[in-house]
């Protein structure tokens, strides 16, 4: 009885080899697009995350320019990937923020002129200049082509994305009614990474004083450097206009590099609450330095032949706050100091003690 072959187990070899060609198409399909979308939901969600750090971090710099302490702030530069048992993610997703670089006329106060006579000697009218730089979160993803950069300036934290949109996340505090405030940032800062990140922002010169000004004649006017477009801070100052019952009687835009300048022309003879500060990230931050003397506590008019007073003075730096650790001197055409020099304290205060002459003598 002849034998036929038998071909079933070569059958049975060709369904496995398709099942396992298949199984390796379908891996495949998965690692080329389920995967990359599941992993630009991954780098999405983290993107809200981080703008609602940025946010933190704007305000950070703002609490510790008015409450003179440090105050830290977390970032979530970048982010992970879920683990896969089978297939392949890509490196962490990383991000970087970073200082934008200082403009040395970053922010410019002119023809404002102090009421108070002690402080008018330095707020004279004449263009005061301050140095201040941005700060910025650039991601790094990648699947998640639709990512801002977020940036901090000027008090405004803002989205600009690739197509050239820009979203103000806040809005602004330059000027408010009659108050100015204006607040630098000093030092650099870089960092990348995966994971998240901790900034101190330190009290360079708290806001201790308000100093009242005026016009000089022309109408006070503020300028500052920004990457923020023209038409985002129209919007954010219109309600500050004076058609709308506001103190900004014009905006002026000058498009430039690196940086653009906004002028804002407030309305003249009115009395306005001017407020500085700056605030250190990061390295290289500068020591505030005196400017001036203000004269906060002394007798006014005629004093008795011999009688003794208490001078007290107060050292400030170009932003109107107090400076400690300063060396004051103090001469009299007419009478004597019992102490010609005293370091001003934590208030930025010295006090001297002034004898009149027994003839009698105005004391100055």
């Amino acid at each position: 009885m002849p034998f036929r072959d038998d071909e079933r187990a070569v059958t049975v070899q060709i369904g496995a080899v398709l099942l396992f060609g298949i199984l390796i198409v379908s891996m495949s399909l998965y690692q080329a697009t389920a995967v990359p979308a599941e992993n630009r939901e991954v780098e999405f969600d983290h993107s809200q995350r981080v703008q609602e750090d940025m946010l933190e971090v704007r305000n950070a710099v703002l609490r510790s320019a008015s409450s003179g302490t440090t105050q830290p702030a977390s970032v979530s530069l970048g982010t992970r990937y879920p683990n896969r048992l089978l297939f392949v993610n890509p490196p962490p997703a990383t991000g970087r923020i970073s200082t934008t670089g200082a403009a040395t006329d970053g922010v410019v106060v002119e023809n404002a002129r102090a009421l108070d006579p002690e402080t008018r000697d330095y707020w004279t009218g004449a263009p005061r200049s301050y140095e201040t730089t941005g700060l910025g979160y650039r991601p790094g993803y990648n699947e998640y082509d639709g990512a801002p950069v977020t940036a901090y300036e000027h008090s405004v934290l803002y989205d600009r994305f690739g197509e050239g949109t820009t979203i103000a996340r806040t809005d602004q505090r330059l000027v408010e009614g009659r108050r100015i405030s204006l607040v630098t940032l000093d030092g650099a800062l870089s960092d990348a990474r995966a994971g998240a990140t901790e900034i101190d922002f330190r009290p360079a010169s708290p806001a201790a004083r308000t100093v009242a000004v005026t016009d000089d004649g022309d109408p006070v006017t503020i300028t500052v450097a920004t990457r923020l477009p023209e038409d985002a801070w129209r919007e954010l100052l219109d309600p500050e206009l004076e058609t709308e019952g506001g103190y900004v009687r014009g905006i002026d835009y000058a498009a430039g590099s690196p940086y653009n300048r906004l002028t804002l022309t407030l309305v003249p003879n009115e009395t306005y609450r001017l407020r500085l500060a700056r605030v250190g990230v990061g390295r290289g931050v500068a020591p505030a330095e005196p400017r001036y003397l203000a004269l906060v506590d002394r007798q006014d008019g005629p004093v008795a032949p011999g009688s003794t007073h208490r001078v007290t003075v107060e050292a400030r730096d170009r932003f109107n706050n107090p400076v400690s650790g300063v060396r004051v001197t103090a001469d009299a055409t007419a009478g004597d100091y019992a102490n010609a020099s005293a370091v001003t304290g934590a208030d930025g205060r010295a006090t001297f003690e002034y004898t009149a002459p027994r003839a009698g003598a105005r004391r100055r």
